[in-house]
């Protein structure tokens, strides 16, 4: 748990949950769940830092859409915000060789998008005297794999971001990789 700003506020961030069904994983997510609403005084919100299932990469629609099942049902009971970083065992199909297609639906980050992160994989937000910066560090790789980077267009926003934000106002970024 972490504890910032001038008033003073807390936030929990959960990383790596790999969700499956297999190895106890959403049990032990339960659990850490019912630890953080346990917490006094309560988290204010959450950040994820990525890999919240395993694996999306190289696994059927199917597959990938039961985990993000599991993923929502085990984080339900949090009563805060949520703000989740994408990682890259949450994209869809980049790494399949025999069956996912770029055109299907869900394909990439799409699936992670409408089931997690509402449309975005990297934002910006503040809480109290801070600015809160998740990034999407994982890129497509061709033909069948990705690297660990920044694009051009996330950094045109993230210029635009921190200018806008201001130098004296205090900053915390998060990307998975």
């Amino acid at each position: 748990m972490a504890e910032a700003g001038a008033r003073g506020f807390r936030f929990v961030h959960l990383t790596d949950l790999h969700i499956q069904p297999e190895l106890g994983a959403t049990e032990g997510v339960a659990k850490a769940v019912q630890k953080v609403l346990s917490l006094e005084p309560r988290p204010n919100f959450i950040i994820t830092g990525g890999d919240h299932i395993m694996d999306g990469l190289d696994v059927t629609r199917e597959r990938a859409d039961l985990q993000f099942k599991l993923l929502k049902e085990a984080l339900k009971p949090l009563e805060m915000p949520i703000y989740h970083t994408v990682g890259n065992h949450d994209i869809f199909g980049w790494a399949r060789k025999d069956g996912n297609s770029p055109k299907e639906h869900g394909y990439g980050k799409q699936l992670f998008q409408e089931k997690v992160s509402a449309g975005r994989t990297y934002r910006s937000f503040d809480f109290g005297d801070w600015h809160f910066i998740l990034l999407d560090s994982i890129q497509p790789v061709s033909p069948h794999g990705w690297n660990a980077e920044i694009d051009e267009d996330q950094l045109t926003w993230l210029q635009q971001d921190l200018s806008q934000t201001g130098k004296k106002r205090p900053k915390i970024g998060r990307a998975h990789v």
